[in-house]
């Protein structure tokens, strides 16, 4: 079973809420199957955003992978405070993953950086697209 990743149809918009990893797995498996989402792989007209509520690693653990390794350049979606711990909660995630236990490394800290660049922050707005 592959979760943490919720597309929902609203007002003919599709938003994913949340794109986060399984911690039961250690492969691919850990991911959402973003396959369901495009068959094509194309992915920005696929999504029209996704927003993330909070830093937890089943929320935004795939974020870097869908953003910077599938190629995903919608925008994304989230609080301040939640920008500002879940760029900390993925490197650390990465180099525990990686630098720790050697596992093939399926992300880098630069995917974070530009992953984290995407991030639009503005709590007082209305989003009408």
């Amino acid at each position: 079973m592959r979760k943490n990743c919720v597309v929902v149809l609203i007002n003919g918009k599709r938003i994913m809420f949340y794109c986060g990893i399984h911690m039961g797995y250690l492969d691919y498996h850990r991911y959402p199957d973003f396959s369901l989402i495009s068959k094509s792989g194309e992915f920005d007209n696929a999504l029209s955003c996704i927003i993330i509520t909070h830093f937890h690693m089943d929320h935004i653990g795939a974020l870097p992978y869908f953003t910077e390794v599938c190629g995903y350049d919608g925008p994304v979606y989230m609080t301040y405070p939640t920008k500002a711990l879940a760029s900390l909660m993925l490197e650390d995630y990465r180099q525990v993953m990686v630098d720790r236990r050697g596992e093939e490394e399926q992300f880098t800290s630069k995917n974070i950086v530009q992953c984290m660049k995407k991030v639009i922050v503005d709590l007082k707005c209305t989003i009408q697209s």
